[in-house]
Parts: structure tokens; C-alpha cells; sequence
């Protein structure tokens, strides 16, 4: 919640507020964890720790796609 309502300050997305963050959670938790969910269980689902710096983010990234057939 906090990341998203200090991200609004300094992206001015106008979606980013604390008053629209349980709106934004329960569209989360209602469409995306079900989808997330349908496709880990068939293992179509790679994870990512997006907890680093972006370049080895962006790094890890790179391999997976480079090794999609």
C-alpha cells in the first residue's frame, strides 16, 4: 500500500492513492491471483525477484527470454 501511494507522488498517476488502493487490491486479488494461480499450476509461470537493482532484474530477464524456444 505504501509503495503504491509514495509511487502516485512521484509519477503522478492519478490511480495511485491511498483512496484508490482497496479498489485497486480487491481488482488484484479477484483477477489477477486466479489467473497467476491457473497458470503456476500448469507451470507457465516464471518468477522473477524484482527486489534488486533493475540491472539484474533486467538481467535475469534477459535469459529467460533468450531461452524460450
Amino acid at each position: 500500500k505504501n509503495r503504491i501511494i509514495e509511487r502516485g507522488r512521484v509519477s503522478g498517476r492519478l490511480d495511485d492513492t491511498e483512496e484508490a488502493f482497496p479498489t485497486r487490491w480487491e481488482a488484484y486479488q479477484k483477477q489477477t491471483v486466479p489467473a497467476l494461480n491457473y497458470f503456476d499450476g500448469r507451470g507457465k509461470v516464471i518468477k522473477i525477484n524484482g527486489d534488486r537493482i533493475p540491472e539484474e532484474v533486467y538481467a535475469d530477464f534477459q535469459k529467460i527470454i533468450n531461452n524460450i524456444d
